[in-house]
């Protein structure tokens, strides 16, 4: 944190940022190099988890050390929760920068070159994915709620977040089987069919898409080589 206050500091001193985003300006160090700026973002990380530490914050209420005190209150116990959610961040930060320990190896750092070259692709396919979730999940969420109260369509698609969360779960093949059998009896038929068309749009169509163009980048950087 220290090393990142002081670089940061030197760079608007002498200026060398990089403006990104209207009035934001940052310094050119941390968009220059990947490793600097997850190592930025890390301590950043760590320093919002310094600030919510649980055990520093018991230590105001009970002269135990403990890191939980929710018997104190609500706002100790939040704050344990809220803590351990911020702390999934750099934990995988931490193993994306030991990543680069792959270098060592020549077959792992090609392969990692080859991921690296397909980055983007696969980004713009995952914005296709949730355009394509939140198109179909708007037409579901407007057919009229029919069925018992523990259907599949008021349990998965009785709104738009559900229907959402749902279709996400059917492009990623996490939705289970016994529910896919539900759909296929659900009173409301236009349900299914909306499912059978997103499945179309996505598993045959976009899915063969990348793989197809996946290919066609890697082919036409062979040709550019020789």
């Amino acid at each position: 944190f220290i090393k990142h206050t002081a670089q940061i500091a030197k760079a608007y001193k002498e200026q060398r940022t990089v403006r990104c985003f209207r009035g934001l300006t940052l310094p050119s160090y941390l968009l220059s190099s990947r490793q600097e700026f997850v190592e930025f973002t890390l301590a950043v990380f760590l320093f919002v988890m310094l600030t919510m530490e649980p055990f520093l914050h018991c230590l105001n209420v009970d002269d135990r050390f403990v890191t939980n005190c929710c018997e104190h209150g609500e706002f100790y116990c939040t704050l344990s929760d809220n803590y351990d959610r911020i702390s999934t961040l750099p934990m995988l930060l931490y193993f994306v920068l030991a990543a680069d320990l792959i270098h060592l190896n020549i077959h792992l750092s090609s392969f990692v070159v080859i991921c690296t070259s397909l980055w983007w692709e696969f980004v713009l396919y995952l914005g296709a994915l949730v355009f394509l979730a939140t198109a179909f999940a708007s037409a579901i969420a407007c057919l009229p709620q029919t069925g018992l109260d523990d259907s599949v369509q008021l349990r998965d698609f009785y709104n738009w977040p559900s229907a959402f969360q749902s279709l996400l779960s059917m492009s990623l093949n996490m939705y289970s089987g016994n529910n896919f059998e539900e759909i296929s009896v659900a009173t409301e038929v236009p349900l299914k069919w909306w499912i059978i068309g997103f499945g179309a749009c996505w598993h045959v169509f976009l899915t063969n898409l990348m793989i197809a163009h996946f290919c066609e980048s890697q082919l036409r950087a062979e040709f550019e080589r020789i």
